[in-house]
């Protein structure tokens, strides 16, 4: 994958970190449920991203498989990143 792309699926993923980041809503709505599952889903997507930059196909081919695996999770993200992996 060319480093466009990646630069491309980093950014997406700054921008769901920063939207789920708690500090963007007023503390007192934000419940410890929802920090909790805001923090999980962060963690998970970190996993998944952590082998970029993608520098050979084994690594490309595990991140791919590991960001579908998110979305597949958190179906909600698809639109983040489907045209980099679907």
């Amino acid at each position: 994958m060319d480093t466009k792309k990646q630069l491309h699926i980093a950014g997406q993923t700054f921008t769901i970190i920063r939207n789920l980041s708690n500090y963007r809503r007023n503390p007192a709505a934000v419940t410890s449920e929802l920090a909790i599952r805001n923090l999980q889903i962060i963690g998970d997507l970190s996993e998944a991203l952590h082998n970029l930059p993608m520098n050979n196909i084994f690594v490309e081919s595990l991140v791919i498989s590991q960001l579908k695996s998110f979305i597949g999770d958190y179906p909600e993200f698809k639109d983040y990143f489907q045209d980099m992996v679907l």
